[in-house]
């Protein structure tokens, strides 16, 4: 017998199978594409206009979005729906290729166990929700969490590049790259507000620049910039030595005896990587249990050594000085951590002791 038309089934329904398979199967492929990419990703400083480009996409996207949600249904049908899922998409794939092109940055520039640690912790929670498909369409759907992760976004993104495309030093840069983001997140904000918005344009222009000015005295009292690694500063190199000879420490090591025959007067020697054409201000801050014993203000370093920009400072009175962990804190003029080198006075317990760049 042959099929009549009537027993024929619809090709929309042989398919949605395969499509509900397909949709299921999408976060998974989402996530996997994600990792390859981040993975397999180019990560040198020519690519920063590029990288520019990409951050100004984003936050684009995002906007529209915004606008998008603010003025008209949250969960719109057919053609609609298809076209808002393809700028989330899109909106996902821009913020999660600035997020892992800058991370690897900040880990290398974070110091362990210091306050900046935070702030990479942050960048790699952001990224993560990029991978996560349910994670990101449902952050998606709240406007100030969405407003939240483009921030994040575009302080990391800002931060990173502006030192190495307009050689600002690495304090001035946070400090643009905060007035900036909050000029970003004001107007974000006004756009998912319902109804007409545009009489108010005057209180959120005010608004911006209030709310810059306040964040600008807040980083300023509470030394808020600790919590920012000086991305694209990084210490590759320090040790604690008895001198420093032809650039290079003498006698390097981790602990020093505290008898007649030790130094008295120690150096620490530190290399700075950093990317051509930029200069910064570097400082040394010799410590004892939390205390601050002297602050050396170093000469500027330039980038561009693959090695580090070598620089040290000295510190005297180690005969007459307590026993136990010291440490010289390396820090940008701005108090922003670049590492740290500790070393004991005093014999270990058991052997050398180690100490670190971190």
């Amino acid at each position: 017998m042959s099929e009549t038309k009537a027993d024929r089934v619809p090709l929309r329904q042989r398919l949605a199978p395969v499509l509900e398979y397909g949709r299921r199967l999408l976060p998974v492929v989402s996530f996997a594409t994600g990792v390859a990419s981040a993975l397999l990703m180019e990560r040198h400083y020519g690519r920063l206009p590029l990288l520019l480009g990409v951050l100004f996409g984003a936050w684009l996207t995002v906007g529209l979005l915004l606008a998008w949600r603010g003025r008209s249904e949250p969960s719109p049908r057919g053609r609609l729906a298809a076209v808002r899922y393809g700028a989330l998409v899109v909106a996902q794939s821009t913020v999660q290729q600035v997020l892992f092109f800058v991370l690897p940055f900040y880990f290398q520039s974070a110091t362990f166990w210091s306050p900046n640690v935070a702030f990479v912790a942050l960048l790699a929670l952001a990224a993560l929700v990029t991978l996560i498909d349910p994670a990101f369409f449902y952050l998606a759907e709240r406007p100030l969490l969405f407003i939240a992760l483009i921030a994040i976004d575009n302080l990391a993104a800002l931060n990173f590049a502006l030192p190495v495309v307009l050689g600002l030093r690495n304090n001035l840069s946070l400090h643009l790259s905060l007035l900036l983001t909050v000029m970003l997140v004001v107007p974000l904000a006004a756009i998912t507000v319902r109804g007409q918005w545009r009489p108010r344009i005057r209180l959120w222009v005010a608004a911006a620049i209030g709310g810059s000015a306040l964040l600008a005295v807040a980083i300023w009292l509470l030394d808020l910039q600790l919590l920012i690694p000086p991305a694209p500063l990084r210490l590759v190199d320090g040790r604690i030595a008895e001198g420093v000879v032809e650039r290079e420490p003498l006698r390097p090591a981790t602990w020093f005896a505290p008898s007649g025959d030790g130094p008295d007067r120690l150096y620490c020697f530190t290399a700075i990587a950093a990317p051509r054409g930029l200069d910064e201000q570097i400082v040394h801050l010799w410590s004892y249990g939390g205390q601050v014993k002297s602050r050396v203000e170093l000469s500027r370093i330039s980038g561009g050594r693959e090695q580090g920009f070598r620089t040290w400072s000295a510190h005297g009175g180690f005969l007459r000085a307590p026993a136990g962990r010291w440490r010289c804190e390396v820090r940008t003029a701005g108090n922003q951590i670049i590492g740290r080198v500790e070393f004991e006075i005093g014999a270990p317990a058991s052997g050398e002791s180690r100490a670190g760049i971190e």
